[in-house]
């Protein structure tokens, strides 16, 4: 069986349940941190000596739940940066060279281009 999609689908399908995780898990961590400094305020603000925050777990739960989130979040954008990276940036280096057929920028040290394969024609040195 031939596919000209060799699991790109399935990754893009897990990127995006990634950031729908980490989205749901950094919402309800806010939220948690939220009522947990509320809860620990109030407490601190009574004029009650015995007065105690009753809901400091929320608080470690929810510090937990946004880092759990912002590693969802990041795992998710998956190579979204080198995607994006301005190829001027690339291209504006010593040690970057231009493939011919492609146009695409490659570290000096290159024998084929990462894009189409082709290799990189070597001058001879006597």
């Amino acid at each position: 069986m031939t596919t000209d999609d060799p699991g790109f689908h399935s990754q893009s399908a897990r990127r995006t349940t990634l950031r729908g995780v980490g989205a749901v898990a950094v919402l309800v961590g806010l939220v948690l941190v939220g009522i947990a400094l509320v809860d620990f305020i109030s407490a601190m603000a009574s004029q009650d000596i015995d007065a105690r925050p009753g809901k400091i777990w929320m608080f470690f739960v929810g510090v937990l739940l946004l880092v759990v989130g912002g590693l969802c979040l990041n795992a998710g954008r998956g190579d979204i940066r080198k995607r994006h990276t301005a190829p001027e940036a690339a291209a504006g280096s010593a040690a970057a060279v231009r493939c011919p057929s492609c146009g695409v920028t490659a570290d000096e040290g290159a024998r084929f281009c990462a894009s189409c394969g082709q290799p990189f024609a070597r001058a001879r040195t006597s």
